[in-house]
């Protein structure tokens, strides 16, 4: 399958996250972790994702890391490259954490 990046974000576009320098690339955009989700099924291992946490929905961005962990140990991926452009501090942390846990339990989704 080809690769892809893959944003979360119930409201912005990759091009309104000026905080920070996401790549530049072509996004595939989604809007809640169902969307996520459903992305992750149908196109496989993205090379990038870039997650916000605060979606306005009972499931947040740090469910959608924990899904994307879930997805690599599944299907032995490598963990793509994650930013995390949410300016929620908390959930920040909570999506960073559930990264950085899933590495530390399973050190050979950080590739070679």
């Amino acid at each position: 399958m080809p690769s892809y990046a893959l944003f979360l974000d119930d409201e912005r576009v990759p091009s309104d996250v000026f905080w920070m320098s996401l790549p530049k690339r072509d996004w595939v955009i989604v809007r809640t972790v169902e969307e996520f989700e459903r992305t992750l099924r149908a196109r496989g291992r993205p090379d990038m994702v870039s997650f916000d946490n605060d979606l306005k929905t009972p499931k947040e961005g740090h469910h959608a890391a924990k899904l994307l962990c879930d997805a690599c140990i599944d299907h032995q991926w490598e963990l793509p490259q994650c930013f995390v452009h949410t300016q929620n501090g908390e959930g920040s942390l909570l999506i960073v954490s559930q990264l950085e846990s899933c590495l530390k339990s399973w050190p050979e989704l950080s590739g070679p």
